[in-house]
């Protein structure tokens, strides 16, 4: 929970960049001629328009994960959930990440960090390479499924 209030408190303080940067480009527009204003302001909105859809996406997702942890809600049920999917992840991990493994070896997993019931990331190698994975957890009727999140 308060994970999500430091995720609330971090999009007013873009919101807030938000107009102090419109303000700065207007009282700036005052001073230089009205194309470099209006150019200068169409580059910064854009680049706020983008950092506000993926401040969004983190709302959604951070909703998505209230959500879900409120249906995970005892510890005892949580360490059980962890297990069930830690040991899906091991047996399945060939198929999340999609690539062959060097020398024709198999991939496993060397350690998963939940960081939410919706996400985890996932250490994971062959013997010869080392990657890792943030990895978005789907619940579906047949149980589980897993994305890896780019």
């Amino acid at each position: 929970m308060m994970k999500n209030v430091n995720k609330i408190i971090l999009l007013l303080a873009i919101i807030a960049a938000i107009f102090l940067t419109a303000y700065c480009f207007y009282v700036k527009g005052l001073t230089h001629k009205n194309e470099i204003f209006i150019s200068e302001l169409k580059s910064s909105l854009d680049e706020t328009r983008d950092k506000l859809a993926e401040t969004l996406h983190v709302i959604k997702i951070l909703g998505e994960d209230y959500k879900s942890y409120n249906e995970v809600n005892s510890d005892l049920k949580y360490l059980a959930y962890k297990e069930t999917v830690s040991h899906l992840l091991d047996k399945n991990i060939s198929t999340i990440v999609n690539q062959r493994p060097m020398h024709g070896g198999d991939w496993f997993i060397s350690k998963v960090d939940f960081i939410s019931p919706l996400f985890a990331i996932v250490k994971y190698e062959d013997g010869h390479e080392f990657h890792v994975a943030l990895i978005q957890i789907l619940k579906t009727d047949e149980g589980y499924s897993f994305q890896i999140v780019n």
